[in-house]
């Protein structure tokens, strides 16, 4: 069943070209007078299904007496190559939490690229199903060879994405986003390659590898591991490649690049530390708590100091994935709780951001925040990012609050310290407010006439609502989870 969630994109890889070619230029009516063209169509189509099948394979996780092994309550292995490399695919509740959340940002990126995406509509939605299978075998895959393999077929259509499709200086941008990716990506195939040769019987399944790694291999594997994560977080100092890569890539691929890549990250520094290293959590449980800190706090500070709108939502972004980090780092049931939380509530809010970062151009003719007073004169526009903005913040009721607010207790259950963490919110409020005031509560009328269609906003205001329902109903999500974090209990 786990391998449709892999497959049903990728057949949509070959459906898209071949409708097009028997259709071409096939265009169906929206809302608000916004035209579909039927390759954007069939994405929707194949990400809503495959956001159903999420949901069931969810489902099937609830109630006692459905796990295989821990809370893993399905395992499938399908054999490739002799005894050790086989497509081992399993899910638990960290992994059914992350597969509706990359369905469901794929429909939301979808939706929003419709009267965003102008050119070459058959190439680009080929490269979003191939984004989707890429991230869900990341999600689902336990042999080590394929989740490499997933791991870097998610970097394919991000390039492209940036390189085919981006602003001007869309060529630095994707190159450097190659390059730091791929670099993290061998040092963590090096770790991959000495589990293979140090751990006997030979093997890449992460499942046999459990508790049988060699005491004085622990730490140097863990660190390659950690090295092809932290760049994916993006933990600081390894986040330069990012305010670049989402300033220039369209903002319905900034939501896959903020809302699903950035998660790789975080999902795999999350499961293979306490997976594979457990041993040593006490030794790495301080310097996570510390990078996830200082990314969090230094994100957020230079975030304060930017004037264009995309690059602020971006550093946002960066101090966001702190807070997952310092999640990871406290290790206990308040921490990981906040981390999971936090990765599908950023995934939410930041789609909505980066959405509306590319809606405001086309409304108000700049992004530039000081070239856009009067923006409030826009009510659909001004009204979503109002709200997107102080979920940003962590207003409490609203999805950012509950994760940040577990994390950060979490965090303080392994020292007091991490206090220092709340710097982060604060200086975030007083930057979105600033925001704010400079743009739809400032009483100038806007320079552009451009008129503002509902069409435009309508996936961020589906957002919306999903952000205010996680925000006053947080156990949706916390008590599925609970078999997973009673683990670190």
């Amino acid at each position: 069943m786990l391998i449709f969630l892999v497959v049903l994109p990728l057949v949509a890889v070959f459906v898209i070209p071949l409708a097009s070619h028997m259709w071409p230029q096939r265009k169906y009516r929206f809302i608000s007078g916004i035209e579909a063209p039927l390759e954007h169509l069939l994405t929707l189509a194949f990400s809503t299904s495959t956001l159903i099948l999420s949901l069931y394979v969810a489902a099937l996780g609830l109630g006692e007496g459905n796990f295989v092994e821990h809370a893993f309550y399905i395992i499938e292995s399908y054999p490739w190559i002799e005894d050790f490399v086989s497509l081992t695919l399993a899910t638990d509740m960290l992994s059914s939490v992350m597969l509706i959340l990359a369905s469901l940002l794929t429909i939301i990126a979808s939706l929003a690229s419709l009267g965003y995406i102008e050119t070459e509509h058959t190439k680009y939605n080929i490269l979003m199903m191939l984004f989707l299978a890429g991230i869900n075998g990341v999600f689902l895959s336990f042999n080590l060879i394929f989740f490499y393999i997933f791991w870097e077929l998610v970097l394919v259509p991000m390039f492209f994405f940036i390189l085919r499709w981006g602003g001007p200086n869309r060529t630095y941008a994707a190159y450097k986003f190659l390059i730091f990716t791929h670099a993290g990506s061998v040092v963590m195939l090096v770790g991959f390659m000495a589990l293979f040769s140090y751990v006997t019987p030979n093997t890449f399944e992460a499942f046999d590898l459990v508790g049988r790694i060699p005491a004085w291999l622990l730490l140097p594997v863990w660190l390659s591991f950690f090295a092809g994560f932290a760049v994916k977080i993006p933990i600081v100092p390894l986040h330069t490649w990012l305010p670049d890569a989402h300033v220039e890539a369209p903002s319905p691929i900034s939501v896959l690049l903020a809302g699903l890549l950035l998660k790789m990250g975080g999902y795999g520094l999350l499961r293979y530390t306490f997976l594979l290293f457990s041993e040593i959590w006490e030794l790495l449980s301080p310097y996570l708590l510390a990078l996830g800190i200082l990314t969090a706090v230094y994100g957020a500070i230079v975030a304060a100091t930017q004037v264009d709108m995309k690059r602020l939502i971006a550093l946002t972004s960066i101090s966001h994935m702190g807070f997952v980090v310092l999640g990871i780092g406290a290790g206990n049931t308040l921490g990981v709780s906040g981390a999971v939380f936090q990765m599908f509530s950023h995934g939410l809010i930041s789609a909505s951001l980066f959405i509306l970062s590319g809606v405001i151009p086309k409304v108000a003719g700049s992004r530039n925040i000081p070239e856009l007073k009067g923006l409030g004169s826009r009510r659909w526009t001004s009204g979503t990012l109002l709200f997107a903005s102080v979920a940003a913040f962590g207003f409490p009721a609203l999805s950012g609050f509950v994760g940040e607010f577990l994390t950060i207790f979490g965090a303080l259950e392994r020292s007091l310290l991490t206090a220092v963490s709340v710097a982060a919110p604060a200086i975030a409020m007083a930057y979105f407010t600033w925001m704010l005031f400079n743009t739809i509560f400032a009483e100038e009328d806007l320079t552009s006439s451009a008129r503002e269609t509902f069409g435009l906003v309508l996936p961020v205001v589906l957002l919306s609502i999903l952000i205010a329902v996680l925000g006053i109903f947080p156990h949706i999500i916390l008590d599925y989870l609970s078999p997973y974090v009673s683990l670190f209990g």
